[in-house]
């Protein structure tokens, strides 16, 4: 199941945070104060790894209206959490194991729960379809099928099958398997049961949960049998659990060996994540000690066994204590071992909601952790995280990025001003009216823009180099031959890559630049591109695609030249001759797109022959004679397909212009 959808309600400063979406991975910004922690707090309670989190309590309704509350409090329990769920096909196919297929009207059920502590669920069965699943599976004759016939529901089946007089046989076997596998008549109730199984499990982790560097088993065994843990303690079990070692027995390893064993082995894993994802410093490795208490140390310290982390610097040769470290070292090594522990005890299953994960981190150890984010924790589950940093925003991916506001309106009456507390708001747009919330994002794009950045009047955002060079190219030969080329008004701005035009448009949209985008469209980006045009960015029919001009459903520019004359590039620029040419005629079974056709050739050459890059037809193309432009094959079919896209980005300056002016009268 994903979560595709939130809503929080009468949760602390959120009186109603409005619905917002929900991607693999989520960034909440905004600034401090504006309710990112209640939001994932209030989320947490849903399903949380620590059961004793998961009820709401009435101290946690908005004290502005808590009195009003609680008059109607009894009879009307208010709602907290509305959440969204898109299930997965294992989900449906366990669905349709219970009701047979088609059972579900939508892939989508809405799970909620407020002050009354029950979780609640929605769900669109079609009843008649069930009843129809099971009277096909009983294989009833015509007779047998009569007195049923009439049944729209479980429940109505049931009575039918219990009001025949003489049943047969089957009909006998149908009502003991209803019977049985529907008690009551209530579909949704299996249904339910079935998905709350299901459902994942929520960790949260917040920038104060830090690992204890020094822990007194003694003191930590009272601690436990008092049920007085706090959340260092059990962060210092799930490490103990890292090991096949737990806290009652540890005291109980009599042989050295393998109480170094057991340690190095959670040393040596640690240690690879470490130098994996800390770029601050990749000469720490983890060390664990486990000693028997000096009398002269402070207590609890000073009796029984002492269990010390420590932090073994190779290029200094010395360790330091863990609580030496810097607080972001701290909060990264903290949250890979709960993690650990989490997955160890639940499985992947889980959504992680971090809290200012990056609080303590520098900027490029920021960076570090959202490559943590998308390369480890991506894969297997939905993130949601919170911050207020530039470098917590990943760029390449804007689009799932939530701006999280204390929202106060002002108005008039009388000839005084009014404030309306709204409370916290989830912006589902990246840009903000508030210019504090849009800081962060403004300082990341403008970072990750400036070493690319070239604009003019009217802009036309491409991928790379290679784009613009070949829009150079086909306009001054298009323009040669009287044809229509690219509007000079047109400043073509290479992005560095694809994930980077969402981030110029982002960053320039609505500062009276006329902004278009040209782009590659296959499975690799076809969502980005997507989302670009239906953010609500640029104007309508500003972004264009290479499939529309070639006809084909995944493409690149490279499409656009046809691949009877990018083939003769790629010949040409690389020197193949013989049998390690690219063939005239495409051959079967190999990719749609000619660059990765080529790419793939190419892999397959003998070593000696000069490495293909995306550039290098371009510059083969560029020291081209006259005469041998002429002799290209496919060069007027590429010819036709630049003038397409130039006469359609011709076109959006006229009609930009005629807006504008439509607009000053």
């Amino acid at each position: 199941m994903q979560l595709v959808k939130a809503r929080v309600q009468n949760f602390k400063c959120v009186e109603d945070s409005g619905e917002f979406a929900i991607d693999r991975v989520t960034c909440l910004i905004g600034k401090n104060e504006s309710g990112k922690t209640a939001l994932l707090e209030a989320l947490y309670k849903l399903g949380p790894v620590e059961t004793d989190k998961a009820s709401f309590d009435e101290e946690e309704f908005p004290r502005r209206h808590l009195s009003t509350y609680r008059q109607r409090q009894q009879r009307e329990p208010a709602n907290v959490l509305t959440t969204t769920w898109e299930l997965e096909p294992d989900d449906v196919v366990k669905i349709e194991d219970i009701l047979g297929p088609a059972a579900l009207k939508s892939p989508q059920v809405v799970v909620t729960k407020g002050y009354d502590n029950v979780v609640h669920w929605a769900l669109a069965l079609d009843e008649a379809v069930v009843v129809a699943n099971l009277l096909r599976g009983a294989d009833l004759d015509a007779p047998e099928r009569a007195p049923l016939s009439k049944a729209e529901s479980v429940k109505g089946l049931l009575s039918d099958l219990k009001s025949v007089q003489t049943p047969s046989d089957k009909q006998t076997v149908l009502l003991q398997q209803l019977t049985t596998k529907f008690p009551h008549g209530d579909t949704e109730a299996i249904v339910r049961n079935a998905l709350t199984a299901r459902l994942p499990r929520f960790v949260y982790f917040s920038v104060y949960h830090q690992l204890p560097g020094r822990v007194a088993l003694n003191d930590l065994k009272q601690k436990k049998a008092e049920a007085k843990l706090r959340f260092e303690d059990k962060l210092f079990l799930a490490l103990l659990n890292m090991t096949s070692t737990g806290l009652d027995d540890i005291e109980g390893i009599k042989e050295l060996e393998k109480l170094v064993m057991e340690l190095e082995s959670v040393e040596a894993a640690l240690t690879d994540e470490i130098k994996t994802f800390w770029s601050q410093n990749t000469h720490l490795e983890v060390r664990f000690r486990y000693d028997q208490a000096k009398p002269s140390d402070p207590t609890p310290f000073n009796q029984g066994f002492v269990f010390n982390t420590r932090i073994f610097n190779t290029r200094h040769r010395t360790t330091v204590s863990f609580e030496e470290r810097s607080h972001g070292f701290i909060w990264f090594f903290s949250f890979l071992v709960w993690f650990s522990q989490v997955r160890k005890e639940y499985g992947d299953n889980l959504v992680l909601l971090l809290d200012e994960p990056g609080l303590p981190l520098h900027g490029r150890a920021q960076k570090d952790l959202i490559r943590y984010i998308n390369e480890r924790l991506r894969p297997a589950h939905q993130v949601i995280y919170s911050g207020h940093s530039p470098f917590l925003i990943d760029v390449e991916n804007i689009f799932s990025l939530r701006t999280v506001e204390d929202v106060v309106t002002t108005g008039s009456g009388e000839g005084e001003s009014t404030e309306e507390v709204l409370g916290t708001k989830v912006g589902r747009r990246i840009l903000s009216r508030d210019k504090d919330t849009l800081f962060p994002l403004q300082g990341v794009l403008g970072f990750d823009m400036a070493q690319t950045l070239f604009v003019g009047p009217y802009v036309v955002v491409v991928e790379g180099p290679t784009e613009r060079a070949f829009f150079e190219w086909f306009s001054r030969q298009l323009a040669k031959r009287k044809r229509e080329a690219l509007d000079l008004r047109w400043a073509v701005c290479p992005a560095e890559g694809a994930g980077k035009i969402s981030s110029f448009v982002t960053l320039f949209a609505g500062r009276d630049l006329k902004i278009a985008v040209f782009a590659d469209y296959h499975d690799g980006q076809k969502a980005m591109i997507d989302r670009l045009e239906q953010c609500g960015l640029l104007t309508s029919g500003h972004v264009l695609r290479t499939s529309r001009y070639t006809k084909q459903d995944e493409s690149d520019i490279e499409d656009l030249l046809g691949r009877d004359l990018y083939v003769e590039l790629v010949n040409g620029c690389l020197g193949l001759t013989g049998s390690q040419r690219l063939p005239a005629v495409k051959p079967e079974k190999v990719p749609g797109r000619v660059v990765k056709e080529v790419e793939a050739h190419c892999s397959g050459l003998p070593p000696g022959f000069p490495e293909f890059y995306h550039y290098k037809p371009v510059e083969h193309l560029l020291g081209l004679r006259e005469t041998e432009i002429e002799r290209l094959p496919g060069l007027k079919t590429a010819l036709d397909r630049f003038e397409a896209v130039f006469r359609d980005l011709n076109g959006l300056i006229g009609r930009t212009e005629v807006q504008a002016s439509a607009g000053s009268e």
